[in-house]
């Protein structure tokens, strides 16, 4: 029984098709490797960030999680306002993951630039190819399917290889992370592999289906290629910089911790009164006096000694103070609220700089008494005078405190410190109580002995008292500004590697629309340094573009990582200077070789680049 025609002519087909592909492939195997390692890179570069994300209703939102968890509870009402120090930690967390995804997209938006080059490059090489194709009869269709099948191996190379690369950087990223990670996503991991896969795919099309010529660019395309050279160059700068002020500033954070020789113990008093955890503290506080090697003892509210506390509204007896072009007697502020005792001021080097700060006497059953730091004092009392003035606490009896003292505060090595108002408020443990606290102890006294006297005046368990370092405190809290800032280095540096590999063919391809032009300059005199000059003061102009898109655009990225801990600039001349020369260069280097081989082609053969 005779067969089908179907059945012959698809096979045929299909035949065919590959055996274009494979043909297109070996024939163009440089531009075919550039694009398939174009994609490798974008996806090693975005990979990792899609797998530390998952989607939720509210959006996408990070799978690592803080190691340290503080209670939230410090005695404060009006729930709906409150911002314990973990929302305010887990707010600077989804901060930095916006930067990070910031230059995850960057990834992706240059290396999809970069496949456009490279899919650009190929179709100028394979004009001549497609139109003899179609001279003996190929058809539309089987030019599609050969597109489809060598785009599917370009992009199937690339996602083989870079999901390896993107599984191991992934695997690092977690490993390398101080705290909870919680169950992977799958979405945002498949939106990007099939966001590399459709630009291949795209970039095979248009090489093979539209090519028409040999030449890519029209007498209008080489400024915008130009551009295109100083976006990819800009955007790489831009993360560069964020990525190492990150660092630095983490790695500063660690080294320059106040004394920095003190031992941290936690514990907590949850089930006791308010009254019966102010006797045991003060206990506590007595006790430790006494002993000869406690040099200096801060009892305070879960993350004070690092700079976080609990943000809460408060009223100020401000006097007479303008609130919205009314002169009025009280004013509302939300204010940082950090529980402290005695020694705190010592051991966090916050300087009073007028009145005095907590002292020992400040109990449960003394007058209610505040320090507030100069923000407050300047914004929301009249003329800055807070001394003597009153502000209410809102406390379960919404209590007045009267304020005795003024602070400078120091920098602190908190993450997420940025996050919280300039305005705090100190109070004295001894009298708002907490139910959880840190003890700070410098000095020559054992662990053995800090620990015994938690127990025996505070009436904790032994095994219940957690220690660390004061500087192991200070670490873990730069902790995650150093992790985001490691991931933005590398993302900065796939960048650059994406920006380079097209800048370099942007370059070649601009200057190749070129050699006629080169050609009759040359034929009516023009000499080789004349034309070398021309195309790298183009170059240069291209680095020039790329240092004004970094200066315009980093900013807005390096706020991102800025407000997560006080005291990380916006802006490093220094860095920048050093990272413009780096693009500025590399965008020369970029133009160098095309620049020679136009000089030195002979003028012939670059007139009848035109006729090609």
């Amino acid at each position: 029984m005779p067969r089908n025609s179907n059945d012959i002519t698809v096979p045929l087909r299909l035949r065919r098709a590959a055996a274009a592909a494979r043909s297109g492939i070996r024939m163009y195997w440089e531009t075919a490797v550039i694009a398939a390692a174009t994609g490798i890179v974008a996806l090693a570069a975005a990979l990792p960030v899609a797998s530390i994300v998952r989607l939720t209703a509210s959006g996408l939102v990070p799978r690592l999680e803080l190691a340290s968890s503080r209670i939230a509870d410090v005695g404060l009402v009006w729930a709906s306002t409150i911002e314990t120090p973990a929302d305010t930690q887990r707010m600077a967390l989804a901060q930095l993951f916006l930067g990070l995804e910031s230059a995850a997209i960057a990834a992706l938006v240059v290396g999809g630039l970069t496949i456009l080059a490279v899919s650009g490059a190929r179709a100028s090489q394979r004009g001549s190819e497609v139109a003899v194709r179609r001279a003996v009869g190929a058809s539309r269709r089987g030019l599609l399917s050969a597109a489809f099948l060598e785009g599917g191996l370009v992009a199937g190379s690339a996602l083989v290889v870079g999901g390896i690369a993107g599984g191991l950087a992934t695997a690092w990223a977690v490993r390398s992370w101080d705290g909870p990670v919680a169950p992977a996503g799958v979405a945002p991991v498949a939106a990007v592999s099939m966001l590399v896969a459709l630009a291949l795919f795209l970039g095979a099309l248009f090489s093979l289906v539209f090519a028409r010529s040999r030449r890519v660019a029209a007498p209008s395309g080489p400024p915008l290629q130009l551009y295109i050279c100083a976006l990819q160059l800009g955007t790489s700068l831009m993360v560069l910089t964020g990525s190492a002020l990150t660092v630095r500033h983490a790695s500063l954070l660690t080294s320059s911790a106040v004394g920095g020789t003190g031992q941290v113990y936690q514990f907590a008093l949850a089930e006791t009164d308010p009254a019966e955890r102010a006797n045991r503290y003060a206990a506590l506080l007595t006790r430790l006096e006494s002993e000869p090697n406690v040099a200096q003892a801060s009892l305070t509210s879960p993350g004070a000694s690092v700079g976080l506390g609990t943000v809460s509204q408060v009223i100020t007896e401000c006097g007479v103070c303008p609130q919205g072009g009314l002169p009025l007697k009280w004013s509302f502020a939300n204010v940082t609220h950090q529980f402290v005792s005695a020694d705190t001021f010592l051991t966090v080097g916050a300087q009073v700089v007028e009145g005095r700060g907590i002292t020992r006497l400040d109990r449960w059953d003394s007058a209610k008494v505040a320090v507030v730091n100069r923000a407050l004092a300047d914004h929301h009392f009249e003329g800055g005078k807070a001394i003597g003035k009153r502000l209410m606490i809102h406390t379960p009896g919404d209590d007045w405190f009267t304020v005795v003292g003024i602070v400078a505060d120091p920098p602190q090595p908190g993450f997420g410190v940025g996050f919280q108002p300039a305005n705090t408020v100190y109070l004295s443990v001894l009298q708002r109580p907490v139910k959880s606290a840190e003890l700070l102890v410098r000095g020559g006294a054992t662990a053995e002995r800090v620990v015994s006297a938690i127990a025996a005046a505070a009436g904790v368990r032994r095994e219940a008292v957690t220690q660390m370092g004061e500087r192991d405190l200070v670490a873990r809290e730069s902790g995650p500004l150093r992790w985001f800032g490691e991931m933005l280095r590398i993302e900065g540096w796939a960048v650059f590697v994406l920006a380079l590999a097209g800048t370099f063919l942007l370059m070649s391809l601009w200057v190749r629309s070129l050699w006629v032009e080169i050609g009759v300059h040359r034929a009516v005199g023009a000499r080789r340094p004349q034309v070398l000059r021309r195309i790298m003061g183009q170059a240069a102009k291209v680095g020039l573009g790329s240092v004004v898109v970094g200066w315009w655009l980093g900013p807005s990225l390096w706020a991102l990582i800025g407000q997560t801990v006080i005291g990380l600039p916006s802006w490093d001349t220094g860095l920048f200077v050093r990272f413009s020369i780096l693009l500025t260069a590399a965008a020369l280097a970029g133009a160098l070789l095309p620049a020679l081989r136009a000089s030195r082609t002979p003028v012939v053969a670059l007139l009848g680049a035109g006729e090609d």
